[in-house]
């Protein structure tokens, strides 16, 4: 490599090292500024309000976003963290006041409060970004957000769009204190189905034991297989089934001529033994009803 080759890629290296830490620097002081501020939206932004920050990438005061609940401009959070690309910043931030959402289940109207994340991506000129200069990348964040002293301070700004959360219907305590009885029905409705088809299937298998000498050591063995055998607690009894529980039918002892019978035999006496014990578990997991309200 000539000495003039050398000098242009060693200059070359000082240029990208020098831009790096620029950014670096420049990242550290937008740190400072936003990190943990409270801030005014002067956009809209959105959020699915899902426990995620949801994408919202604005350009000058345009903002682009698939979220599911809109916030018009003035609305109050907090930058919980911040990154900085070759091309924009990334605001991490909190919405202060939760979304009340509502959902259906069964004949009730339901409410969940939902915190409220948005990603704000303010689009930035790369040369800003290489140039390393705090002033013009601010600007152009203040567009987007006024930062503020405190969380107070916003709730006192003439530009405080003055969301609160929605109040829960009037009636709401009475609402879950007969969803919460619903509830329990509707376990214990299905706890007896449970029970019910474990019985009727016990005594299917009951009824269909043959003399056979080979099933009856397949089916001796299939009932010592799951001797040790528990349900599991209450919260998932009603979703388990025998094949959960079930063994592989071991190698026919000496002796056993058909195995086909000592296979069928193997699963009956362990089909046996699983809904017999379903149906004592049952016992033990309906619910009695929670207290009336006064």
């Amino acid at each position: 490599m000539t000495s003039s080759r050398c000098l242009t890629l060693l200059a070359g290296i000082a240029i990208l090292l020098a831009a790096t830490t620029a950014v670096a620097d420049l990242e550290r002081d937008l740190e400072r500024t936003y990190k943990g501020a409270w801030v005014l939206t002067n956009v809209e932004v959105w959020s699915d309000c899902s426990g995620f920050f949801t994408n919202n990438d604005v350009t000058g005061t345009r903002v682009s976003s698939k979220g599911d609940h809109r916030f018009d401009a003035g609305e109050l959070g907090r930058i919980e963290k911040l990154s900085l690309r070759s091309d924009r910043l990334e605001l991490y931030l909190v919405v202060d006041e939760p979304l009340l959402v509502s959902r259906r289940e069964g004949p009730f109207t339901l409410f969940d409060e939902r915190s409220c994340k948005a990603e704000v991506r303010v689009a930035l000129p790369r040369e800003l970004v290489r140039a390393g200069d705090p002033g013009p990348v601010n600007a152009l964040v203040e567009d987007v957000l006024t930062t503020l002293d405190s969380r107070e301070a916003g709730r006192h700004a003439v530009a405080w769009n003055q969301r609160v959360r929605e109040p829960y219907p009037a009636d709401y305590e009475e609402t879950l204190a007969r969803y919460a009885a619903w509830k329990v029905e509707q376990e214990n409705a299905r706890i007896a189905e449970v029970q019910a088809a474990s019985l009727e299937e016990a005594s299917r298998i009951a009824a269909r034991v043959t003399d056979d000498p080979d099933y009856l050591r397949g089916f001796a063995a299939g009932v010592d297989a799951l001797r040790n055998w528990s349900p599991p607690v209450c919260s998932s009894f009603t979703s388990t089934s025998f094949y959960s529980a079930e063994r592989s039918a071991p190698t026919p002892p000496r002796g056993v001529a058909d195995s086909r019978a000592f296979a069928r035999g193997f699963k009956d006496g362990q089909a046996l033994v699983f809904h017999l014990e379903m149906a004592r578990r049952a016992r033990g997991c309906f619910q009695p009803p929670p207290p009336t309200a006064p």
